[in-house]
């Protein structure tokens, strides 16, 4: 009767090639750790940075924005006297202001639409599969 091949000594056991891949599936783990934390830092540094241009453009924006009613209103005060030329101003400021919350609100509005349409598309595509 033929038996089976012994296995030699230089072939690993089973248990030795199950040794070695839970080694591997550990050291291959902490690498994707390892990889994760790296990638969420520079994100976390690139985040940050952007927050710090938008500060600033933020500010360089009001400053701006004030030096523009000044100017304005150094115009309009020989026509108008500095009261009603900086009460102008302000109605100006005030209703350009008011046009941009109203336009942002309804771009926010369009927008939750959209995600709330998004979301029934893919709840309903989950029921079906």
């Amino acid at each position: 009767m033929a038996q089976g091949p012994s296995p030699s000594p230089e072939q690993p056991t089973l248990s030795d090639l199950a040794g070695r891949l839970a080694e591997d599936a550990r050291t291959w783990l902490g690498a994707e750790v390892d990889l994760a934390r790296a990638q969420t830092g520079a994100m976390t540094r690139e985040f940050g940075m952007a927050a710090v241009m938008l500060c600033a453009a933020v500010a360089f924006a009001i400053a701006s924005l004030v030096i523009a009613a000044v100017t304005i209103v150094a115009l309009l005060e020989p026509y108008l006297g500095v009261v009603l030329a900086g009460a102008a101003v302000t109605l100006l400021f005030v209703a350009i202001t008011a046009g941009l919350v109203f336009a942002s609100r309804t771009a926010i509005g369009r927008a939750a639409t959209i995600a709330r349409r998004i979301g029934a598309h893919i709840s309903l595509s989950r029921d079906e599969s």
